[in-house]
């Protein structure tokens, strides 16, 4: 509680503290005959009372065997073909908890592998930035690459809204470095799908983006991408629609 407002929070303990807020920010200093808003409130300190209750009894009767498996998610089985399928977690690929990609065997001891699309031997472009790993002979291709993503998704009336170096991956072939695009989690119908309201204020959005505007390619603008390598720059010059484009922030790069 913060005076007389209160809210219900909830925590777990996983590789790190994780707490979530389960109610809005909520005043006591409400008038008495606002019945809706009594009720509310009273429904909220009986539920908290009972889960409190259970969650007590469940601490109780909880059995503290040792088990490395405590680290990892609760879903330990799956539903196949009329049966469960249980399993146990081995590690975590990643080390990041914005990535959780885990590992798992079955009873039997056979590895379990679930290909949401493909695994890709990569790594952002931004990265590859720091890195200064970016190949001058590459620049070209990795600039057709992502010209021809964003191509495909225009002949469909799509919109890729977040292009960020940390969106395009770069993959190592013997031949030369290649591009792709991830995360289309921002992708949506042209002049239908709008900007998300909680755009990241930090980052240096294009001319048109902008909370709750439009996504489009209509508007034509030329954004110009600075590759490091060798000592040396190549500069990309990104012929691209709103919506498309390629941010302030993503052409920051490291001189070496």
């Amino acid at each position: 509680m913060v005076g007389a407002w209160f809210c219900i929070l909830g925590g777990v303990f996983l590789s790190r503290v994780v707490v979530q807020p389960l109610t809005d920010l909520i005043p006591l200093t409400i008038n008495l005959q606002d019945f809706d808003e009594v009720r509310r409130i009273a429904r909220l300190f009986y539920s908290l009372s009972r889960a409190l209750q259970q969650l007590s009894l469940f601490y109780q009767n909880l059995k503290l065997t040792p088990s490395d498996q405590r680290f990892f998610p609760y879903i330990r089985q799956f539903p196949f073909k009329g049966e469960d399928i249980n399993f146990t977690y081995i590690n975590e690929i990643f080390d990041d908890h914005t990535r959780t990609i885990w590992k798992a065997k079955k009873e039997n001891g056979q590895i379990i592998v679930m290909v949401i699309m493909e695994y890709i031997s990569a790594i952002s472009l931004d990265q590859k930035f720091i890195k200064g790993e970016i190949k001058t002979e590459s620049c070209k291709v990795i600039y057709e690459d992502i010209k021809q993503a964003i191509g495909l998704l225009h002949e469909k009336n799509f919109v890729f809204a977040d292009l960020r170096a940390s969106n395009i991956l770069i993959i190592d072939t013997e031949e030369n470095q290649r591009a792709m695009l991830v995360d289309f989690d921002w992708c949506g119908k042209s002049d239908e799908d709008r900007y998300s309201p909680s755009m990241n204020k930090n980052i240096s959005w294009p001319l048109g983006a902008k909370t709750d505007a439009p996504c489009s390619e209509k508007t034509m603008t030329f954004i110009g991408l600075m590759c490091c390598c060798s000592n040396r720059y190549c500069t990309l010059i990104f012929d691209m629609p709103v919506g498309s484009h390629m941010s302030t922030a993503s052409r920051i790069c490291s001189s070496g």
